[in-house]
């Protein structure tokens, strides 16, 4: 029983240290697939853009460890379907107390 306490406690323990991060990606039906861009050239609007776009799915990152980490987790899933921004990006949600934070938004290709 005690090995049993333990290997709960050390993986508990493991997740904590590692961020317990949560993403997820969703292809709009009939966008284009593109080859992987670069997530430190993803750029972030928080509203929809003057500049002509098109629209290549949804992304949204749910973080323990602050906003930081969940912008780095959303463009990384941005970048995976060949996105070089996010609009419409959105806090879904903040908890102070544990530091988890979620984001979520629209991976688009800027320029048509």
């Amino acid at each position: 029983m005690k090995a049993i306490y333990l290997a709960v406690c050390l993986s508990g323990g493991a997740m904590l240290i590692s961020g317990c991060a949560a993403s997820t990606v969703y292809r709009q039906p009939g966008a284009p697939v593109l080859a992987p861009s670069l997530p430190a050239e993803i750029r972030l609007f928080a509203a929809e853009p003057k500049a002509a776009y098109t629209v290549l799915g949804s992304v949204a990152a749910d973080c323990l460890g602050g906003t930081g980490d969940a912008l780095e987790l959303l463009r990384k899933k941005a970048a995976s379907l060949g996105a070089n921004a996010v609009v419409s990006l959105r806090i879904t949600k903040i908890d102070v107390g544990s530091g988890r934070t979620g984001l979520s938004g629209t991976a688009v290709r800027l320029g048509r």
